[in-house]
């Protein structure tokens, strides 16, 4: 079966700081983080409306 949509996700260390320091310059989220099994996650809502995710994961990074 074809995949026919991606969800590209930025990782962050601190989802709760990262979303401070992005709204203080004026970026908007579409709503609280949720917890899933493999991290917490929320939605950047980007100028054209889309939406970007952003999550903090429960595993270690891969630059570790």
């Amino acid at each position: 079966m074809p995949i026919t949509e991606v969800e590209p996700y930025l990782m962050c260390d601190d989802i709760e700081t990262t979303m401070e320091e992005l709204r203080d310059k004026g970026v908007a989220f579409d709503g609280p983080v949720i917890d899933q099994r493999w991290g917490r996650v929320t939605k950047i809502v980007l100028p054209s409306g889309a939406h970007l995710g952003l999550y903090e994961p429960l595993h270690a990074g891969p630059l570790l």
